[in-house]
């Protein structure tokens, strides 16, 4: 599991929550624990990756399109996300956005910094989607994604989803981004979720 960018940075070097789905959850039972408000958090391991990333999914009560710029702007990362200590927006081309987000990492482990290239897709009233990849920095990999979508249809509630693959470079041992994971994404998902009551 890891972390990515902004607050996606912040998971990626352990910043995230291990609340792991269980092998045989049924999708009702996903759907009512969303449904309920919890944050879903799984391990989800990809062959071309050597650690295992992380996949979230939460659902917010407000349209896509007041959750968007939260992750759109990651030049307000500072105050939008967790634990960024510095971002700032390198260029904006068409969908193509640079970004460059230093996250704050708990003593005794040193702040990340990376510059990331993300594609920005938007169908207004079906998804938004934040897909970036490590450019260069702190780390050996950083990518992943934000995607929303309505929550059974409904235009006033979104379905959130997040993913990430992140390995920082050095060693940070197991136990400790175990630790810092523990409630990195459920309380990234409610900060999101204060800004757009």
């Amino acid at each position: 599991m890891t972390h990515a960018h902004s607050p996606v940075q912040t998971l990626a070097i352990g910043v995230l929550c291990l609340t792991c789905l269980s092998a045989n959850a049924t999708a009702d039972d996903r759907m009512q624990r969303l449904q309920q408000g919890e944050v879903l958090v799984n391990e989800k391991k990809r062959k071309d990756f050597p650690i295992a990333g992380v996949y979230a999914e939460g659902v917010i009560d407000a349209p896509m399109e007041a959750i968007w710029p939260l992750i759109d702007q990651c030049s307000r990362y500072t105050q939008t996300m967790q634990r960024v200590e510095r971002s700032k927006e390198v260029s904006r081309k068409g969908n193509i956005v640079l970004c460059a987000i230093t996250v704050d990492l708990p003593f005794p482990l040193s702040n990340l910094t990376a510059t990331t290239r993300a594609v920005h897709t938007v169908q207004p009233g079906n998804m938004y989607k934040r897909a970036w990849k490590l450019v260069e920095g702190d780390y050996d990999y950083n990518e992943g994604s934000w995607t929303l979508t309505p929550f059974k249809g409904s235009k006033e509630r979104t379905l959130v989803r997040y993913e990430t693959q992140v390995a920082p470079k050095g060693l940070i041992p197991d136990s400790i981004r175990k630790m810092a994971q523990k409630k990195a994404i459920p309380d990234l998902f409610n900060h999101l979720r204060s800004q757009v009551r």
